[in-house]
């Protein structure tokens, strides 16, 4: 939470207000027990406890010291929260946190027989080199946690329990390939730490935006600017952290057994919404693999293969689709071409044909010198631009994972492949045309020498390809060359695909001579879309359900906020992919964890405080749309919620309340507050009405053909002249859809809707004609609204006044709509009307 602190009206300041590490943050954070003791450690030494006592701790650490068996692994898991651990001890490293891990450090445990230890960050603004002297370079494992060497000005972990903590944790195959598992997600395919992307990673745009945040307060408050220069170097991948970690300058990881020799899987297409039927390519360096389809590991406890997975080879064979030397159409004839000659129908056939190495002059460096067979653009006035082209088959397109362009060039180069620019040498602009001239000979500063490039394999098509390359040199220039090989890496013989049909979680690992890599793991889902405020609405918020009743506290559940929920829909006509969806305010909730990852158009689904306790009051009709357990609770007072989706792009950020100008719930515990119109504003507090019962509806609205399930027989719903939108079965001059939407039987004239009437009413000294119509109990997928009109040909609703509403006790509500013009303004009409939604 920040704020600025003002005296006066003059700034003073901008705080960061932290909630302190004790147990009412854990018991907030993760317990169903208001009432939780927990133990909490801080800092090293014997005077550490701020909470509680270290008898657990030290239990905790005996067990981590005991005969490294399964039996006794499971002990420990009893006891530590070994995921939670591994990821802890990996930010730190990957940031080479300052003032740790002898300070700053925070570790937690619920005192009851569920409980188990996990370490929290705390107090690390000394990462990245932003505070102290722990720079880029910098060895952690040995250095700072290990103790086993000297750091900077004689720092060393040589004592403590993040030290004690780490050396029991490491004596374990299981934590050292859970660690590689963590490894593999977030520092490899696009995880929070995957920084070999620079610009388009997570770090990076994350910076991006605090930055953007706080420069202009930073400037105003303090006169500066932000230091952006040692967040980026840290994630550059040619002089960053990974070079470290991975080499080529060192392997902290492999060098204590954390990252394996074998290499994981790779997928050819990392997770995200795929087409029915893809086939899903799973291929390492020619060794073995296992995977499963069912979210289970390949690997089961202990090291054997897992009797579910699915094994095969995993290897690759690379394929030349163009050799070097080949021969190459070319354009003799000075001019822009535009950009039809990119595409595989134009009509070369006066193009002139000659074999690669391409160019003129003179090609020499690093004592080696470059043949040219074919002269092209040689004599003078040259071209400013030549072009080059080259068709070439392939079998299959989706069977390539790779493709990487083994170039010789001098001058600067745009590669096109099928119409589609794949390559861009980076001493040219990225626009170009005719005219322009590189900034350099060479991209590379070595023009005798290849180099290769990756292409993105997806350019291709199976059957005919076109490849074509535009090479700009200056007229002046003495010297130009082009040669280029094109390979591509598929899935040898024996490697099958797996076909998506479904979502599905997909996890794979490599496995040679009884040893075996990271994991792999993706969820895929079928033709869906990410979660945007376009198509996904909070749809219903159940903050302050009614107390426990007797058998509810006999069952454990002694307070009503064990009841909570928050309700979410789909109201698009698409699948959503939530894998990437996460709650980060009020309540946490990660969905890429949760038992719901997909929800189809018009699907809703439960996040719910407690599975058990809300199973118990509501019974178990709900059980399928239960997506998890969300930690925190939601305040009876109001508070912001937060729900970011892909790229971390806000989807919903509101704070509710509890009184004006929100629905006033303060008489009224145990409703809900319902949204209005999805579409529109979630912060609006007019889009939000009260439940018309306790309990709101878990269920979601019920919508006409779910109602018309309920109140026709099977032979009545073949027969829409009795179920239909616009049938009256009951001749009571009332249509189905107007029964269904007010809450009367169709099949019984004596249930008309209830309250349905228009009169004069006097407000304010002024005459106005209302409607007033009262809706039965339940929330029905309809909307009711009042237009008005002077004419009766044309309606609208603009002006239109809602007046309070009253609730009944049986839960029916009653709404009266007035007219915005009082009467004697003319003629006025007024009239009702029901959508489905």
């Amino acid at each position: 939470v920040f704020n600025s602190f003002y005296v006066n009206g003059s700034l003073k300041g901008y705080y960061n207000m932290v909630e302190r590490h004790r147990e009412p943050f854990f018991r907030s954070l993760h317990s169903n027990d208001d009432g939780a003791q927990w133990d909490v450690l801080q800092y090293e030494g014997n005077d550490n406890i701020a909470e509680g006592d270290k008898t657990a701790w030290d239990d905790m650490i005996r067990r981590l010291n005991a005969p490294t068996n399964i039996q006794n692994w499971d002990k420990v898991l009893e006891v530590a929260d070994v995921e939670n651990m591994a990821n802890y001890y990996l930010l730190n490293i990957y940031g080479a946190t300052w003032d740790w891990p002898h300070n700053n450090w925070v570790a937690a445990k619920e005192r009851s027989a569920e409980g188990r230890y996990r370490l929290y960050v705390w107090d690390a603004e000394g990462a990245m080199n932003n505070a102290g002297n722990r720079p880029v370079s910098q060895e952690m494992i040995r250095t700072y946690i290990l103790g086993t060497s000297t750091g900077q000005n004689g720092q060393t972990g040589t004592r403590g329990e993040l030290r004690d903590l780490w050396r029991g944790l490491t004596r374990w195959e299981e934590f050292r390939l859970l660690f590689a598992d963590q490894i593999q997600k977030h520092l490899f395919n696009g995880g929070i730490l995957d920084d070999r992307d620079q610009l388009n990673s997570h770090i990076r745009n994350r910076f991006d935006g605090l930055k953007n945040e706080f420069e202009d307060l930073l400037r105003l408050i303090e006169n500066q600017a932000v230091n952006t220069g040692k967040v980026l170097r840290w994630i550059n991948p040619a002089i960053g952290r990974r070079r470290y970690l991975f080499g080529p300058v060192r392997e902290d990881f492999r060098d204590n057994d954390l990252w394996p020799e074998i290499a994981p899987p790779a997928f050819s297409q990392f997770g995200g919404s795929v087409s029915e039927g893809y086939p899903l390519l799973i291929t390492n360096e020619n060794t073995m693999l296992y995977y499963t389809t069912d979210g289970s590991d390949p690997r089961i406890l202990g090291g054997a293969p897992n009797p579910d997975a699915i094994s095969q080879t995993g290897g690759l064979q690379e394929e030349m689709l163009i050799e070097e030397g080949s021969i190459w159409k070319h354009n003799a004839i000075d001019g822009d071409l535009g950009t039809e000659w990119r595409l595989l129908g134009y009509d070369d056939s006066e193009w002139q044909s000659g074999s690669a190495p391409l160019g003129y002059g003179k090609i020499a460096s690093g004592g080696v010198t470059v043949e040219i067979e074919t002269e092209v653009n040689r004599s003078p006035p040259r071209q400013s631009t030549s072009y080059f082209r080259k068709t070439f088959e392939i079998d299959d397109s989706a069977a390539y994972l790779s493709l990487s362009a083994n170039l010789l060039v001098d001058g600067g180069i745009v590669i096109f492949v099928n119409g589609m620019e794949a390559f861009r040498g980076s001493n040219l602009p990225s626009q170009t045309d005719y005219s322009t001239v590189p900034t350099s000979d060479t991209d590379d500063g070595n023009e005798a020498d290849y180099r290769a490039y990756p292409i993105d394999p997806n350019l291709l098509v199976s059957g005919s390809n076109i490849i074509v390359i535009e090479l700009h040199n200056s007229p002046g220039n003495s010297d130009m060359v082009l040669d280029i090989g094109l390979s591509g890496k598929r899935a040898a013989n024996g490697n099958l695909p797996f076909f998506v049909n479904e979502p599905v979680t997909v996890k794979a690992r490599s496995f040679e001579n009884g040893k075996w890599s990271a994991i792999t793991s993706s969820r895929f889902t079928v033709d869906s879309v990410p979660a945007t405020p376009q198509n996904l609405a909070i749809a219903e918020i159940l903050y302050n359900p009614i107390g426990a009743n007797q058998a509810e506290i006999e069952a454990g559940f002694d307070d009503g906020d064990f009841f909570e929920f928050i309700r979410l829909e789909n109201f698009s006509r698409e699948n959503i992919d939530l894998s990437s969806v996460r709650l980060t305010d009020g309540i946490i909730f990660d969905f890429s964890e949760s038992f719901i990852r997909v929800l189809g158009p018009g699907e809703k689904l439960l996040l719910v405080k407690s599975i058990d306790a809300f199973r118990l009051r509501f019974g178990t009709d709900f059980d399928g749309l239960i997506a998890g357990e969300y930690s925190g609770q939601l305040s009876n007072g109001g508070e912001q919620l937060r729900m970011i989706g892909q790229e971390d792009l806000v989807i919903h950020e509101f704070a509710y309340d509890n009184s004006s100008p929100w629905p006033d719930l303060a008489d009224l515990d145990g409703h809900s507050l319902q949204i209005i119109d999805r579409r529109e504003d979630h912060g609006d507090p007019a889009n939000w009405k009260i439940s018309s019962s306790q309990g709101g509806s878990p269920g979601g609205r019920l919508d006409f053909a779910s109602w018309q399930a309920v109140v026709f027989s099977e032979a009545d719903l073949l027969n829409p002249a009795i179920s239909g939108e616009n049938a009256d079965p009951d001749g009571d001059g009332w249509s189905n859809f107007f029964e269904f939407s007010l809450g009367s039987l169709p099949r019984d004239s004596g249930s008309s809707p209830g309250e349905l009437a228009s009169e004069i009413k006097e407000i304010d000294g002024e005459s106005y004609l209302t409607v007033t119509v009262t809706r039965g109990p339940g929330e029905r997928a309809v909307r009711i609204v009042a237009q008005v009109s002077d004419d009766l040909s044309g309606w609208t609703d603009e002006g239109v006044l809602v007046l309070p509403e009253a609730m009944s006790e049986d839960g029916s509500v009653t709404s009266t709509y007035r007219h915005p013009l009082s009467i004697g303004n003319g003629e006025a009409y007024l009239r009702l009307k029901a959508i489905s939604e």
